[in-house]
């Protein structure tokens, strides 16, 4: 069976409408903006997600994911609530529990409550109440943002929980989410594989439909030799310490390498993204994985 691919973008987002463009046109299955806080990056993943939706056109967008610990859930539910009005069925939200770092944590610190970890899986829980069931009322339920008024049949956005420990692989499975698994930021972790099996065992089905679901993500660069593969790799960090790539080299050995870690982890789906010097290349590189990996 195929593993399906899907990009999560960690990079500058000002050539976004020709990167989605693009990645559709390849095959990929959805579309993910992360957060970071850095001049190179975006830390407005609800708005990529929106600006991404408007110019794909079947393709899934979401986020990996919004930051619980500085975000309302009543806000996030609102924003998503909006998102699938427009967008109906391609939206996912991805949910992080990671901070902002502590320069980027302390500008927020006046106007936010920082929650504990047990704080943050309160938040977590009314963020995944409030965007399925809306506010309880003295009624009964009230759906939160607009809601489609041609329609009787109300979709919701794809929930997801983006995390490398066991805590948030068993939150996630204890509120019936899907995982995101951010390999690339736990390849140190002797657990790793237990992480996901965490995850399962705790996993507790909302509809009766509802299974368990890993996508693990992973950074790399691809190109038509290995040579090639590592000049991109090393280029795309000049200045500052390379990271370890999850996957490296031809086209040939990326899929090899991208299929093991999907036996690795049993995943469902991998969410890939290629770091290069360019744009060119870095299309290049995508395209290469989307070809071979199928």
């Amino acid at each position: 069976m195929i593993t399906p691919l899907s990009v999560l973008d960690t990079q500058w987002p000002g050539v976004l409408t020709k990167l989605v463009c693009a990645r559709e046109a390849m095959g990929y299955r959805r579309y993910w903006a992360a957060r970071h806080h850095s001049p190179r990056q975006s830390a407005s993943p609800t708005l990529v997600a929106a600006l991404a939706a408007g110019v794909a056109h079947k393709m899934r967008v979401g986020t990996a994911g919004v930051l619980l610990r500085l975000t309302s859930p009543m806000r996030i539910a609102e924003d998503f609530a909006a998102l699938e009005l427009y967008f109906p069925g391609r939206i996912d939200l991805g949910i992080a529990g990671a901070g902002a770092g502590n320069l980027y944590e302390q500008q927020y610190a006046p106007d936010v409550i920082l929650p504990t970890l047990e704080g943050f899986a309160d938040r977590l829980r009314r963020t995944v109440a409030l965007v399925r069931n809306g506010l309880e009322s003295e009624t009964g339920p009230v759906a939160i943002g607009p809601a489609s008024i041609d329609d009787d049949q109300v979709t919701r956005p794809q929930l997801w929980l983006c995390g490398t420990g066991p805590i948030s692989a068993e939150l996630a499975g204890t509120l019936g989410m899907r995982f995101a698994f951010h390999h690339y930021l736990a390849m140190a972790r002797e657990d790793a594989r237990q992480v996901v099996e965490s995850y399962r065992a705790a996993f507790v089905p909302y509809g009766a439909d509802d299974a368990p679901y890993v996508a693990v993500a992973g950074f790399g660069s691809c190109a038509p030799t290995l040579a090639e593969a590592e000049a991109e790799w090393r280029g795309h960090f000049t200045g500052q310490s390379a990271l370890e790539p999850t996957f490296l080299g031809t086209p040939d050995a990326c899929a090899d390498r991208l299929a093991a870690l999907a036996d690795r982890y049993g995943a469902n789906e991998l969410v890939v993204d290629c770091f290069t010097t360019s744009l060119s290349t870095r299309l290049s590189a995508l395209e290469l994985l989307a070809r071979t990996f199928r």
